[in-house]
């Protein structure tokens, strides 16, 4: 079964529900500081979604970078596709493989399935 983790504080159980129903085993997390946590002690996955902006609560909250995320990801676990999950398009960032619409149902199906995993 294919795998995919998931990094997105305000959608990645919706993210995690449209993939599990394409049969993906989904990990989702919800906090950057634990997905980072779980990449370092070696959690594998086939794909990342990435959401850029991550919101962590606390006694002192502050913002963790999804590219912090992807960085570590493409640095421990080479040749595993990452792709940001954003609202904004019309660019291609470069430290990633590309972009999925995290509001579009069809686009993260379509763009998840395009990839040979």
């Amino acid at each position: 079964m294919k795998s995919a983790l998931i990094v997105d504080d305000k959608f990645g159980e919706r993210v995690g529900d449209i993939l599990s129903k394409e049969g993906f085993f989904t990990i989702v997390y919800t906090n950057g500081l634990e997905a980072i946590s779980a990449i370092e002690d070696g959690l594998k996955y086939d794909i990342a979604l990435v959401d850029l902006s991550l919101w962590e609560t606390g006694n002192d909250p502050h913002m963790i970078d999804g590219r912090d995320i992807i960085s570590l990801s493409k640095k421990l676990n080479p040749g595993i596709p990452v792709f940001v999950l954003s609202s904004y398009f019309g660019w291609k960032p470069s430290y990633c493989d590309g972009l999925i619409d995290k509001h579009s149902r069809d686009d993260l199906i379509s763009r998840v399935n395009s990839i040979n995993l």
